[in-house]
């Protein structure tokens, strides 16, 4: 039913948010590293 799908579109999302979150953090310590060189 369409509460399924909504629990599955919600998980995506927020699978999609840690991931960006993921993302900002490996950005933000190789840019630390790179100034630290």
């Amino acid at each position: 039913g369409t509460g399924k799908m909504t629990q599955f579109h919600l998980n995506l999302s927020q699978f999609g948010q840690s991931l960006r979150n993921l993302t900002d953090t490996c950005s933000q310590w190789y840019h630390a590293q790179d100034l630290a060189s």
